[in-house]
């Protein structure tokens, strides 16, 4: 490798008068899924051809940039490859539900302004996310550039402020819906153009639809990158959404674990425990019920607890969620105590083979791992199990 590099700096000395380049980026060794160097004699060697027929030439580039940390070799496998396929179709498939949704609407780049907590939160983030990505392409840490868009598309962008936004997408109000259309398209597109090295034909690909009426930025690879607004208190902004998202996250939870429908609309109550998080609450309430599927929310002081209620604390309160008349509490208490009886069948099982000096001996180390992990999360399906009976009284 650094033979190559010197005589590539030789000859274009010779023959050019000049350094072919000033910068020499050498990764690390792509290895198998087990660390194993690849070669033809073990049947590891994975053909890149093979993998762009089967998963996308973006989700070859995207998987091996995750796995490009400095000062280690990658290990990489077809599961590599498929989460990274994954992600290039929610890319697409965000693009295309924005792109469907600006149909027949012109001007979406003169109405650009924020004016809900959720879209300050996103420029905050994205504002967040761009600076940390570009300090990484510049110190050549592929890597983070990968997790850090990856993160910040999926959870934030898709799980989050897509979702928030519906409700407004889908509004009567012609000026309500370009407004939140503006500000999906500004982030969309200054995230294609931050994956766009990485990901290079999807992003161009859903580059020209988005400027198909704009001829001069058709190419991404030209375009010059947005300028980021502002947000004032970005810190505080983003803590705001952090209090409804904590909350959102609970209760959605203690849905799960008690198997309420999402399609039923619930009541909860909000025991205050911090006043200063009342406030910020009370103004976003509106999110808790759109992405919690809560119809009501009763907010109080020294609130008691109600007879068969699920409970958490979150965001500077206790929330209850009342379950009388949403379950069948004694076949609910029934179902968890089977799935008790049948987490501890587990224990016994994996505790016997991990008490078996033979087997101990003889079994490769990743199934004992196996047989560990199986351990560990029979006993914290149990403990959890127990917490949903306390809530069931």
């Amino acid at each position: 490798m650094y033979l190559w590099v010197a005589r590539m700096v030789q000859f274009s000395l010779e023959f050019m008068d000049d350094i072919p380049y000033k910068d020499i980026f050498i990764h690390g060794i792509v290895r198998d899924k087990h660390g194993k160097k690849m070669s033809k004699s073990c049947g590891n060697v994975i053909d890149p051809l093979e993998i762009m027929n089967q998963f996308g030439t973006d989700a070859l580039r995207f998987a091996l940039a995750q796995a490009a940390a400095p000062g280690r070799d990658m290990q990489i496998s077809d599961e590599s490859f498929l989460a990274a396929r994954n992600f290039a179709n929610k890319v697409w498939n965000a693009s295309r539900f924005i792109i469907m949704n600006s149909e027949g609407i012109d001007k979406l780049d003169d109405v650009f302004q924020t004016v809900e907590l959720a879209d300050e939160w996103i420029i905050a983030e994205f504002a967040n996310t761009a600076s940390k990505v570009k300090m990484a392409y510049e110190s050549y840490n592929i890597d983070t550039v990968a997790r850090e868009l990856y993160d910040f598309f999926w959870t934030k962008y898709c799980d989050w402020y897509i979702e928030l936004s519906k409700i407004r997408i889908m509004s009567i109000d012609l000026n309500e819906k370009k407004q939140v259309l503006s500000i999906l398209i500004y982030i969309l597109k200054s995230t294609l153009q931050l994956m766009s090295p990485i990901m290079p034909f999807i992003t161009a690909e859903i580059w020209q639809i988005l400027n198909k009426d704009i001829k001069e930025a058709k190419i991404i690879a030209n375009s010059s990158l947005f300028v980021i607004p502002e947000i004032c208190n970005q810190k505080s902004v983003i803590e705001k959404m952090k209090v409804i998202q904590d909350i959102i996250v609970k209760i959605r939870t203690l849905r799960s674990e008690m198997n309420i429908s999402p399609a039923v609309q619930i009541k909860a109550l909000f025991n205050v425990l911090e006043d200063s998080k009342e406030k910020i609450t009370k103004e976003n309430e509106d999110y808790i019920k759109q992405l919690a599927k809560i119809d009501t929310i009763q907010f109080g002081k020294n609130l008691a607890r109600p007879k068969n209620s699920a409970f958490a604390v979150s965001g500077g309160f206790e929330v209850f969620l009342p379950l009388e008349g949403l379950i069948n509490i004694e076949k609910e208490k029934s179902r968890l105590t089977k799935e008790i009886a049948l987490a501890k069948q587990e224990i016994d099982r994996t505790s016997l083979k991990l008490q078996n000096e033979d087997f101990m001996k003889r079994a490769p180390e990743a199934e004992i791992e196996k047989i560990k992990i199986r351990l560990i999360e029979a006993n914290l399906k149990i403990e959890k199990i127990d917490e949903s009976l306390k809530f069931l009284g």
